[in-house]
């Protein structure tokens, strides 16, 4: 299919669709922007594509954009550290109930997180020295 062929085909099957990516993208120009070109990727792969398989390629374009933002230099999406998950089974309260510590990796967290680890470990300690 030719680049006209496939244009032709785009300005035949969008105006069926343009009522969805307007709804869905609320007047965000770079949204809409993601779902046209969406659509138009998805017809060059499929010319035979039904709407709603369009509609569902722009929806999850428009998805994508939002999760991984609109920063061109940044990440296209962010990593989360994998929590360490230490049991320590020989500690044991009244009832025999073992604890589970999550301690991330703190050169790969964030101080939020950071500072949350902080005072889950200080309330931890308390609670065994209280017990």
């Amino acid at each position: 299919m030719t680049h006209q062929e496939l244009s032709a085909l785009y300005q035949e099957r969008i105006p069926a669709i343009i009522p969805f990516i307007h709804k869905r993208s609320r007047g965000d120009d770079d949204l809409t922007q993601e779902a046209y070109i969406a659509v138009f990727e998805g017809l060059k792969q499929d010319p035979k594509a039904t709407n709603r398989y369009l509609k569902n390629r722009a929806q999850w374009s428009m998805t994508n954009t939002t999760h991984r933002g609109k920063s061109v230099d940044g990440r296209k999406f962010r990593k989360h550290a994998a929590p360490e998950i230490l049991r320590l089974d020989h500690i044991c309260i009244e009832d025999g109930i073992s604890f589970e510590a999550i301690l991330p990796d703190p050169k790969r967290n964030n101080l939020e997180g950071q500072v949350i680890n902080k005072i889950m470990v200080e309330r931890f300690r308390d609670h065994l020295t209280a017990a």
